[in-house]
């Protein structure tokens, strides 16, 4: 088998169901290779676009020109035609014109300057960063907060250097049994995950930590556990995504209770 990161199957199941996936981890750890990989994987064209403070809604959306001639873009080509579109560095974007994503990938259509476009079935989107979009950290000082409501699109794996992974570049050994079973965890029924889902999202009022559990983490769980990824992964994906380790064992006593 190719050498693989440890989490790159969690980021397969997650394209496989239609879910957004949003990349996340150490710098050099291999997040956009990753991507590029999972679009040769599905068998689709892999467009990437890295964004800056600087970045504008035309680099995403396209604009009309004087003629009224409307110009694309790589997002606008994926959106429509279908392939793996990789927003990279995404939490070093204007978190202004990023919102405007928000409908793009929650919805079947999107609005472009040339009118309404239906979403094709095989358009997948990936973001990648460094950290999970709240804010600059003592290594990451230049990223930004993201809106709670872009963050919610997607489904986070952690992708952090995976030292497996950078011996068998110099061995050329892989062993298979480092990489991440995604149905660790066990299978479990749809109505359990919304049982799970609910008592989490009261948690966290319960514990006044401000962290957003919405219907689409049950919406998006449905759709990973049709995959075939099992509770542990499930958690992290959907309802945890990257949250302090402290407020997750705070949450995790209080469901036990």
């Amino acid at each position: 088998q190719t050498p693989q990161h440890k989490h790159f199957p969690l980021v397969i199941a997650a394209l496989r169901a239609q879910v957004p996936v949003w990349i996340w981890g150490e710098a050099g750890s291999g997040k956009t290779t990753a991507a590029k990989k999972a679009a040769e994987l599905l068998g689709l064209k892999f467009r990437v676009l890295s964004v800056c403070p600087t970045t504008t809604k035309s680099e995403l959306f396209g604009y009309r020109d004087a003629n009224g001639r409307y110009h694309g873009t790589a997002f606008r080509e994926v959106f429509e035609h279908g392939g793996v579109f990789l927003l990279d560095e995404i939490d070093n974007g204007n978190p202004s014109i990023l919102s405007v994503l928000n409908t793009a990938l929650a919805n079947d259509t999107c609005s472009f300057p040339d009118g309404n476009i239906a979403r094709h079935e095989k358009a997948l989107f990936l973001a990648a960063a460094n950290t999970i979009g709240r804010g600059a950290d003592i290594r990451y000082v230049g990223r930004n907060a993201l809106d709670a409501t872009t963050l919610d699109r997607f489904v986070f794996v952690r992708m952090d250097i995976d030292e497996h992974l950078e011996q068998s570049f110099i061995t050329g050994k892989f062993d298979t049994d480092k990489v991440s079973k995604i149905d660790e965890g066990g299978q479990i029924a749809p109505e359990n995950w919304l049982s799970i889902v609910q008592k989490t999202r009261a948690a966290c009022g319960d514990l006044g930590i401000h962290h957003l559990i919405t219907p689409r983490a049950t919406i998006y769980g449905t759709q990973l556990i049709a995959a075939g990824v099992g509770l542990t992964h499930l958690r992290e994906l959907c309802l945890y995504k990257g949250l302090r380790e402290t407020d997750r064992a705070k949450i995790e006593r209080r469901l036990k209770e």
